[in-house]
C-alpha cells in the first residue's frame, strides 16, 4: 500500500532504468509499461495516466517533486487513474508514438510528456510539464485530473471517439508521396537556412537553439558542391558558436543539450552521449573543410569528456548526465565572482573573469555560465601584457577552477548503454581518429563497437540497451552501421564493412516494406496503436536519414548496386514531404547530395609503409564527403577484404610501392604513383 493508502504499490523499485527508479519512492502507484497496467486499466475500467520522460530531464525532476511527491495529486491518479511511467531513452517507440499524439493535438511537444489515454492505450488528452496547480493560463496538474475523472464518467463515449481520431491520425504513414529528387532541394534547403540564419549569433532561428549539427555538415557540403562561400560561413560560424559559447561546458568540455537563449550562453545543462557524437562529426567536417586547429580542438576536448565521463568498463558508452545536483539545475556548473576570484587569485581571477564573461550580475539566479567573452589577445593588449602570459594566466586559472568543481557533487550519471547512441560515438570516435590522426581514437571506437555487438545482440537481433529484453529500432540499426562503416574506413579491417552490411540487410526485412520510408519498429516489436516511421532530422539524424547514407556508402565500398538503389528509393519516399519543409531534412539531404554525385572511390593499394601512409594522409586532411576510401594490402586480402568488395580482386597489389585507384563517375583514372600526384588529382 502506499502512504495515503491507495489500492496499489509502485512497481518501479527493481527496474534497470535509473528514471524509473528515481520514481520508486513517490506515493503515485507507478508501474512500468506492459500488460499488466492495461490489464489494470481495463478491469477497473479507467484511463491510463502516462508520464513519459528520461533521467537527465531538468522538467521532468521539476514536476516529479511538484506534484507526483504530492499526496493529493498522488490520490487523485491512484484512484482514478493508472499511472504508468515510461523511460524515452529505454522505450523510444512508446514515446515516438505518443510524442506524435501530442503533437498531432497540440502543436508542439517536449518532456515530460503527459498523456491521458484509454484503457487500450489511444491517447484523448495530451500535454507536457504541468505545474501541480493551474496558473497563468497553464491548466494544474489536480484540476486537469478532476476535468477527466468527471469527463470519463459522465462523457466517456466523447473521450473514447477523440482516442480513435487520435490513433487514426497518427496511424498514418510519412513520406508526402514518393518523387525522384534533385539538386533543385538541395539549393532550397540551403536557401532556407539562409533565412533562418542567426547572423550575429550563428545557428538557425530563435531560442531556444539546438545545434542540429546535421545543419552544419549539409552546409559544408553545398560549399563543397558549389563552392558556395556563404554557406561555409554558416556552417562555421554555427560551429564557433557552439565552441565558445555557454552551450561548451570550458573546464571539463562536452556539450550540453541546448541553449534556452539565442546567444548559446545559457544552456539546459544535461550532457547527452549523441548529443557528444554529432557535435564531433560536424566540428570533424567542418576541420576538413577549413583546416582550422580549434575545430579539430574541439572535436578532441569532447571526445575526452566521453572517454573520462562516460566510458563504461565494457568500453562502450553511458548515456548521459543529469542536468541539476544539489537540487538545483546547473549547480554544478555555474560560478559567481566571488567564487573565481576566491579560487584563483585576485589578478588571475580578474583575467579569468573577463575571459569568462564573469561579471559580477549572473546569468541564472545570480550565478554564471562560463564562455568564452573575451580572447586572450584582446585582454592582453588592454592591459599592456604579452598574449603568451594571459594565456598562461588563463590557463592556470581554469586549472585550478577544474580541481575546485571537482570537489562539488556531480550530477548523477544514467549508465545504460545504447545501442543507437554508442553507435553515433563510434562513428565520432571513428572519423575523428582517421581525420586527426590519432590511432588511440581509434582503438576506442574499436572497443565500443566490440562491446556493443558482442553483449547486445540475443538470436540475431540487435537489443536496444544493454541487458534488457527490447528488440532493437531502426536507429540501432541504422547508428551502429554507421559507427561500423567509419570505423572500416579508419581501421580498414574487412569485417566492419561485412557486420555493417548485415546489419543494414537486416534492417531492410525488420522495418521496411519495399514502398514508403522505413518503419521505426521492427515488424516482430511489441504491436503499439501505431507504428510510424521516423522522418523528420530533428536533434539529430532520423533513421531513414542515416540508413539512407549507410546504403550508397555500403553500395560505393562493395560494388553492390542494389544497395544504393534502395539508399535512392528511401530518399525518394520522403522527398515529398522534403519539398515541404526542406530544412527539416537536412541530414537526408547530406544523402541527397551522395546520391546526386559525382562520387568518387580510391583504392590504396600495396604495403604498408610510408608511401601508403602518406597518400591516405593527402586523402584523410581534406573534406572529400562523396569519397568511399578501401585499402588492398596482402593483411586485408587475407582478412578477407575482397569477399566484401569482390571488385578488388582484379585488382595487382604492388609489391613494393602502393599505387592509388581512383574511379570517378564510372570512369577510372590510370594508377596513381606517390602521394604528391594523388594530391594533385584531388585538388584537381
Amino acid at each position: 500500500m502506499t502512504d495515503d493508502g491507495s489500492r496499489s504499490i509502485n512497481r518501479l523499485g527493481s527496474s534497470r532504468s535509473r528514471y524509473l527508479r528515481q520514481h520508486a519512492g513517490d506515493p503515485v502507484a507507478w508501474h512500468p509499461w506492459g500488460d499488466e497496467a492495461f490489464r489494470e486499466a481495463r478491469e477497473r475500467d479507467v484511463p491510463l495516466f502516462l508520464s513519459i520522460g528520461y533521467s537527465a530531464c531538468h522538467w521532468c525532476h521539476v514536476m516529479a517533486a511538484e506534484s507526483f511527491a504530492d499526496p493529493a495529486v498522488a490520490r487523485a491518479l491512484n484512484e482514478g487513474f493508472v499511472p504508468v511511467k515510461v523511460d524515452r531513452e529505454e522505450r523510444p517507440d512508446v514515446d515516438r508514438v505518443y510524442m506524435r499524439a501530442c503533437q498531432a493535438m497540440t502543436g508542439s511537444g517536449g518532456w515530460p510528456l503527459t498523456i491521458i489515454a484509454t484503457p487500450g492505450g489511444k491517447p484523448f488528452w495530451a500535454g507536457t510539464y504541468l505545474p501541480r496547480e493551474s496558473r497563468y493560463g497553464m491548466p494544474g496538474l489536480l484540476d486537469l485530473l478532476a476535468v477527466i475523472s468527471e469527463r470519463w464518467r459522465g462523457a466517456r463515449s466523447e473521450l473514447i471517439e477523440a482516442g480513435d481520431r487520435v490513433a487514426a491520425t497518427i496511424a498514418l504513414g510519412d513520406g508526402g508521396g514518393a518523387r525522384e529528387p534533385g539538386e533543385e532541394l538541395l539549393l532550397a534547403a540551403r536557401g532556407r537556412l539562409g533565412e533562418t540564419f542567426d547572423g550575429r549569433n550563428g545557428g538557425f532561428g530563435d531560442a531556444p537553439k539546438f545545434p542540429t549539427p546535421h545543419h552544419v555538415r549539409f552546409l559544408l557540403r553545398m560549399w563543397r558542391r558549389d563552392g558556395d562561400d556563404e554557406a561555409l560561413g554558416m556552417a562555421a560560424a554555427t560551429l564557433d558558436a557552439l565552441a565558445r559559447g555557454g552551450i561548451h561546458d570550458r573546464l571539463d568540455s562536452g556539450l550540453h543539450r541546448y541553449a534556452t537563449d539565442a546567444a548559446w550562453l545559457v544552456p539546459h545543462f544535461e550532457k547527452m552521449l549523441a548529443d557528444q557524437a554529432t557535435a564531433v562529426l560536424a566540428f570533424v567536417e567542418g576541420y576538413g573543410a577549413t583546416g582550422r586547429r580549434d575545430y579539430a580542438a574541439a572535436a578532441e576536448r569532447i571526445l575526452s569528456y566521453c572517454e573520462r565521463r562516460l566510458r563504461s568498463p565494457s568500453g562502450a558508452f553511458f548515456a548521459s548526465e543529469d542536468a541539476d545536483s544539489e537540487g538545483e539545475e546547473g549547480r554544478f556548473y555555474t560560478w559567481t565572482r566571488d567564487e573565481v576570484l576566491e579560487t584563483v587569485g585576485e589578478e588571475g581571477g580578474e583575467i579569468l573573469c573577463e575571459h569568462l564573461g564573469v561579471t559580477g550580475r549572473g546569468h541564472v539566479d545570480g550565478r554564471h555560465v562560463l564562455s568564452i567573452a573575451r580572447t586572450p589577445d584582446a585582454i592582453a593588449e588592454e592591459r599592456g601584457m604579452t598574449a603568451e602570459a594571459v594565456g598562461g594566466m588563463i590557463d592556470e586559472g581554469i586549472e585550478r577552477l577544474r580541481e575546485r568543481r571537482e570537489e562539488r557533487t556531480r550530477p548523477g550519471r544514467d549508465e545504460k548503454i545504447l545501442a543507437d547512441w554508442n553507435g553515433l560515438a563510434i562513428a565520432a570516435f571513428a572519423a575523428a581518429a582517421r581525420a586527426l590522426d590519432r590511432p588511440d581514437l581509434a582503438a576506442a571506437a574499436t572497443r565500443a563497437a566490440d562491446a556493443v555487438l558482442g553483449s547486445m545482440p540475443a538470436n540475431g537481433r540487435l537489443l536496444h540497451r544493454d541487458g534488457e529484453p527490447v528488440p532493437g529500432f531502426l536507429d540501432d540499426y541504422a547508428f551502429m552501421a554507421w559507427g561500423l562503416i567509419e570505423l572500416y574506413e579508419t581501421t580498414f579491417e574487412p569485417r566492419w564493412i561485412a557486420r555493417a552490411r548485415e546489419l543494414m540487410e537486416t534492417a531492410a526485412s525488420l522495418f521496411g516494406d519495399g514502398e514508403g520510408p522505413w518503419r521505426f519498429a521492427g515488424s516482430d516489436a511489441e504491436r503499439l496503436i501505431a507504428r510510424p516511421s521516423d522522418v523528420y532530422d530533428g536533434a539529430h539524424d532520423s533513421g531513414n536519414s542515416a540508413a539512407a547514407m549507410n546504403l550508397l556508402r555500403l553500395s560505393r565500398l562493395t560494388g553492390d548496386p542494389a544497395l544504393e538503389e534502395e539508399g535512392r528509393r528511401l530518399i525518394a519516399a520522403t522527398a515529398g514531404l522534403a519539398e515541404q519543409v526542406p530544412a527539416s531534412f537536412t541530414a537526408l539531404l547530406c544523402a541527397l547530395d551522395a546520391a546526386i554525385g559525382p562520387s568518387r572511390e580510391i583504392v590504396v593499394a600495396g604495403p604498408d609503409g610510408p608511401e601508403a601512409s602518406a597518400m591516405l594522409r593527402e586523402i584523410r586532411r581534406r573534406f572529400l564527403p562523396r569519397t568511399a576510401v578501401l585499402r588492398l594490402s596482402d593483411e586485408t586480402a587475407a582478412a578477407g577484404i575482397v569477399r566484401v568488395a569482390p571488385a578488388l580482386g582484379g585488382m595487382t597489389i604492388p609489391g613494393e610501392k602502393a599505387t592509388a585507384y581512383l574511379c570517378e563517375g564510372f570512369v577510372c583514372r590510370e594508377p596513381i604513383a606517390g602521394a604528391a600526384a594523388l594530391a594533385a588529382v584531388l585538388d584537381g
